[in-house]
């Protein structure tokens, strides 16, 4: 909490969860390295923490120990945290990024850092976000654009060469013939993996999940043994290759990177 990340007004670690200064009406809530957001039922968005590439989106670098207003988002729909920018989904489509831009991580085609919330035009129209380390994706009409650092091959494109402007992850020539199957969990069902369990038994196709730490991957196949799925662990993408397995389960990021 060196950063007043907890926003709990104070700069205390906790070992046990303590209360965010002044919020209610949570909808969504993202952590970023050091900051992080919370999008609010109507409409706003408010972050704390680490300010010094403007991740708030008040308008300043300064930090915060208790939560403020990212300036002129009034209308969010989806929220995600990166490691020091935020992007959000306001109503309509619009994409809007603020804090660290040096690789590109805001799609606009710049990499100058904002404090204040900018749109990203390449990505109109977007449904939904999600922002990792350095980098951005989004599902825009059905598919997916990528945009940031791509040392790993995060962006999806076949290559390690990072862009600055939104793109479409799926190359000329490599289009998918047909439309992903949903096989999320659904918690809420008897079975929550019913639909991962008819899509294995219906193609043969694999399904490689990606968890996003290896701790989670742990808990992941716990809760995947409990109802019976078996998933094959894997450490790399030579492992994905040799592994005779229908369901494989790794953890990012990969420990042999995107080389193979």
């Amino acid at each position: 909490n060196d950063s007043g990340q907890l926003g709990d007004g104070t700069l205390q670690p906790h070992a046990i969860p303590s209360e965010v200064s002044g919020l209610s009406g949570v909808a969504q809530i993202s952590a970023g390295e050091y900051h992080t957001c919370a999008l609010l039922t109507n409409g706003t968005v408010r972050c704390w923490g680490d300010n010094a590439s403007g991740q708030l989106g008040d308008g300043t670098i300064e930090q915060r120990k208790s939560p403020v207003s990212a300036v002129g988002v009034t209308s969010a729909l989806a929220l995600s945290a990166g490691a020091a920018h935020v992007c959000v989904i306001v109503a309509g489509g619009t994409l809007k990024c603020w804090g660290n831009n040096s690789v590109g991580q805001f799609g606009n085609g710049t990499t100058v850092d904002s404090p204040l919330p900018v749109a990203t035009p390449a990505a109109a129209g977007a449904t939904w976000i999600s922002a990792g380390d350095v980098h951005t994706c989004a599902v825009v009409g059905g598919g997916v654009k990528c945009w940031g650092q791509n040392s790993f091959g995060a962006l999806g494109d076949g290559t390690t060469t990072a862009t600055i402007l939104a793109q479409a992850i799926v190359r000329e020539g490599h289009a998918p013939t047909a439309a992903l199957p949903t096989v999320q969990a659904d918690r809420r069902a008897p079975d929550p993996l019913a639909l991962l369990k008819r899509h294995l038994a219906a193609t043969k196709a694999r399904v490689v999940i990606v968890a996003e730490s290896p701790g989670r991957r742990e808990t992941m196949q716990q809760y995947f043994a409990e109802y019976g799925v078996m998933p094959a662990l894997v450490e790399s993408f030579a492992d994905i290759l040799a592994s005779s397995g229908r369901l494989l389960l790794t953890a990012a990021p990969l420990a042999s990177g995107f080389d193979w």
